[in-house]
């Protein structure tokens, strides 16, 4: 029969290991490759430009900011040289905490339509930090193979 003081210590490491904080970002982890295949907007691209973005008055669930990439090359979208990503800052959020620097690349997997938006579930994959040093994340090869060379985006 174990002591009061071990079950006591077991306790509180349960808690420690099971306290999950009320904003901690909870949602489908998909593989890499369902994302691909969910995503309507892929590219490759270095951050331009991060602005604080809200949709409008009353709002709150829409804050964010507004990720402008320069894109290099693009397998899914429009296929403009420029893209611009909305993104939470909350804990779902791409931009969690407003933590994006301009600089940074990434292979950005995001939904289509007339308002781009991405979050920390949809696999995106940071390439390199805005000094330009790679972060040893690379696109699997397998996924590589599947995404091929992409193309070039058009200029305007």
């Amino acid at each position: 029969m174990a002591c009061p003081s071990s079950r006591f210590a077991l306790l509180v490491l349960i808690l420690i290991f099971n306290a999950t904080p009320a904003s901690a970002c909870r949602g489908p982890l998909r593989s890499f490759e369902e994302n691909l295949a969910m995503a309507g907007t892929v590219f490759v691209g270095r951050i331009s430009a991060v602005k604080a973005h809200r949709a409008g008055p009353g709002a709150a669930d829409d804050e964010g900011v507004a990720i402008t990439f320069v894109v290099e090359r693009y397998w899914k979208g429009e296929g403009s040289a420029a893209v611009t990503v909305f993104a939470g800052t909350d804990s779902c959020g791409f931009a969690r905490g407003g933590q994006r620097a301009v600089g940074e690349k990434w292979l950005i997997l995001a939904g289509a339509g007339p308002r781009v938006s991405t979050s920390l579930l949809s696999g995106n994959v940071w390439l390199e930090d805005e000094y330009h040093q790679s972060m040893g994340q690379k696109i699997p090869a397998q996924l590589g193979r599947r995404l091929g060379s992409g193309r070039v985006p058009r200029t305007p």
